[in-house]
C-alpha cells in the first residue's frame, strides 16, 4: 500500500492500523464493512462493473485493486507507454493529452486504460489534472482481469471488449475534432 489507514481506538485512546483495527472487528461486522465497501466502489464504477456478469468475478476485481495516490501533473500512462493496468478515479481528475494538447478530461467514477485491452501502447498521455493537488485511482492488471475473469466468462469479455472499442472510438473523434480546431484556429489568427 501506498499509505496506511488509522482508525481511533477508543479503548485504548490511542491509533491503530488498519490490519489491527480489522483483527477487533467480529467476523459478521467486518464482513458487513467489506459489503459497504465493495458496494460502493460498484456503483462508482457502475459503467465497468456492469459489464462483469459474474458476481465472483466483480469481487476478484475489487480484492485485486492497487491504490496510487499521485500528485497534480503527474503522467500515470505516457505517450506510447506500455498500457499494463486499467484505471479506475476514486477521487480527483484525469487529463488526457494528444500532440501536447489536452483533449478531454476525465472525474471520479470514470475508467482509463481500457485501450490496453486492444493495443499494447498507449496513443495518449493521462496525466493527475492541474485543476485537483493529487488524485487517488485504483488499478488493476489487464493480465489478471483477461486470466483470471474474462478467460472464465465468455459474455463479460465480449462486453468489456466492447466497452473498450466505444471509449477508443469516443477518444479518436474527440482527438480530432481538436486537431480540427486548433487548425482552424490558426487559419483565422
Amino acid at each position: 500500500r501506498f499509505f496506511e489507514i488509522y482508525y481511533f481506538n477508543e479503548k485504548n485512546f490511542s491509533w491503530i492500523k488498519e490490519f489491527e483495527f480489522m483483527k477487533q472487528i467480529k467476523p459478521r461486522h467486518r464482513k458487513e464493512l467489506l459489503e459497504r465497501a465493495f458496494f460502493n466502489i460498484r456503483i462508482k464504477f457502475r459503467m465497468f462493473f456492469n459489464l462483469i456478469l459474474t458476481e465472483r468475478g466483480k469481487n476478484d476485481i475489487i480484492l485485486n485493486f492497487k491504490t496510487k495516490i499521485e500528485k497534480k501533473g503527474y503522467p500515470i500512462i505516457d505517450l506510447y507507454q506500455e498500457i499494463k493496468k486499467i484505471y479506475f478515479i476514486e477521487q480527483g481528475s484525469i487529463s488526457i493529452f494528444k500532440n501536447g494538447q489536452q483533449i478531454k478530461e476525465l472525474n471520479e467514477g470514470d475508467t482509463f486504460g481500457i485501450e490496453g485491452l486492444l493495443h499494447s501502447n498507449s496513443n495518449y498521455q493521462y496525466k493527475v489534472s492541474s485543476n485537483c493537488d493529487f488524485a487517488i485511482v485504483y488499478s488493476i492488471d489487464i493480465s489478471f482481469l483477461i486470466n483470471e475473469i474474462l478467460n472464465y466468462d465468455a459474455e463479460s469479455f465480449t462486453e468489456v471488449m466492447n466497452y473498450a472499442h466505444e471509449y477508443v472510438n469516443e477518444i479518436k473523434k474527440i482527438s480530432t475534432k481538436d486537431v480540427i480546431q486548433i487548425i482552424e484556429n490558426n487559419n483565422e489568427a
